[in-house]
């Protein structure tokens, strides 16, 4: 009887320590495939928008607001980053406009139409400078029109472009790739295919640039 009991144990046991194993073996089987899917959703595409685009580079990627106030900080960091590793980073900004920020996707258009003449950056700079002019603006293309012709557009073209709704699939695939990276909020930055906490400043910036 004793006998029966202690073989009942040591095969109950058994069991357990499999079943441990199988789901330790299956937890790390899902975050080796959640990682390759990051990577996977990271990879730089035709479409996206490059910053000092070259090979081994380290790949900084953005997923923004254009009305977001957080962003706009950022923006200056970011600037001062593309000045002081041109040969180290690349920056691709992706679109993520939020739903509480009525403008922001119209925003986000109107850096669309400003990359179909080659001033994304362009726009995107001066987009974020003068947030506050149009952020609370009830239509505010016209102010987008004179940030145009600031920065040396075609206007006619410009305004039609605006007006296109073929620019949205960009930005809805920013949405889109940021959803499936379960984005929380804006700014959020991947450095190297890493998720990494929002600097607090630019040395704290320059640190996590330089430890990779």
């Amino acid at each position: 009887m004793r006998d029966k009991i202690l073989l009942s144990l040591i095969a109950i046991t058994a069991l357990v320590i499999i079943g441990i194993g199988f789901l330790i073996f299956k937890q790390k089987q899902n975050q080796d495939t959640s990682l390759l899917n990051a990577s996977e959703i990271l990879a730089i595409t035709e479409s996206d928008w490059v910053y000092n685009k070259g090979e081994g580079k380290l790949t900084l990627v953005e997923y923004s607001d254009f009305q977001c106030p957080a962003c706009a900080y950022y923006k200056d960091l970011i600037s001062q980053l593309k000045k002081d590793y041109p040969d180290k980073l690349q920056i691709v900004y992706r679109h993520y406009p939020l739903a509480s920020h009525k403008n922001a996707r119209i925003a986000a258009r109107a850096s669309e139409a400003a990359g179909r003449q080659g001033k994304f950056w362009e726009m995107h700079d001066r987009l974020f400078d003068t947030q506050k002019e149009w952020e609370n603006l009830n239509n505010p293309k016209d102010k987008f029109k004179q940030l145009a012709i600031d920065i040396g557009l075609d206007i006619d073209k410009f305004m039609v472009d605006l007006n296109d709704s073929n620019l949205d699939a960009n930005i809805q695939s920013g949405i889109a790739s940021g959803n499936k990276l379960n984005i929380k909020g804006t700014p959020t930055f991947f450095l190297n295919g890493e998720k990494i906490p929002n600097p607090k400043g630019y040395q704290d910036f320059k640190n996590i640039i330089e430890s990779y």
